[in-house]
């Protein structure tokens, strides 16, 4: 498969706390999970892909993680990864990721979720909610997933970036 900068790569994974919470909320507000996590691809080698995510850890929680290409290959062979290509040009993505690597993963707003109660705040987000702000501020504000599903960023979903058809699947 041929990744780019810029593409969006939105996993499905069905273990652990969050994504369990994160499927629920998708089969109760979607009536599907497909996608539980997102990521950016930030760089891209012969061998690796290098994705900005949010996840919690030591240190900041937004910030690249490689995966080897054949492995990345496989999660999207067995459908446990899907990737979305922006249909508007991307500028400065690995720049613009580095921006927010700072971030906090906001474990609040995964848990209000069900609530739909968007904590409006730039300190900490999870995972989806960095990503559509990393489109927009990439595309020249071209990519506007929030106001495409007339939704605050606070709110955006993994499955809405699966949804949105500012994004297309390759």
């Amino acid at each position: 498969m041929e990744y780019k900068k810029g593409d969006v790569v939105n996993f499905n994974w069905k273990e652990g706390f969050f994504s369990r919470l994160i499927t629920l909320y998708n089969y109760l507000y979607y009536r599907e999970s497909t996608a539980t996590h997102s990521g950016i691809i930030s760089r891209v080698t012969k061998d690796t892909i290098y994705i900005y995510e949010s996840i919690m850890s030591e240190g900041p929680d937004f910030k690249e993680h490689a995966y080897e290409r054949w492995w990345l290959d496989e999660r999207v062979k067995d459908k446990t990864v899907t990737i979305r290509r922006p249909l508007s040009a991307l500028n400065s993505v690995e720049e613009t990721c580095k921006l927010y690597q700072n971030i906090r993963y906001d474990i609040v707003s995964i848990i209000l979720m069900p609530f739909k109660l968007g904590i409006n705040s730039t300190e900490a987000m999870f995972c989806s909610e960095v990503v559509s702000r990393i489109l927009y501020d990439c595309s020249n504000k071209k990519i506007d997933i929030s106001s495409e599903l007339g939704k605050s960023y606070e709110k955006i979903t993994p499955m809405d970036l699966q949804k949105t058809e500012q994004l297309q699947s390759i």
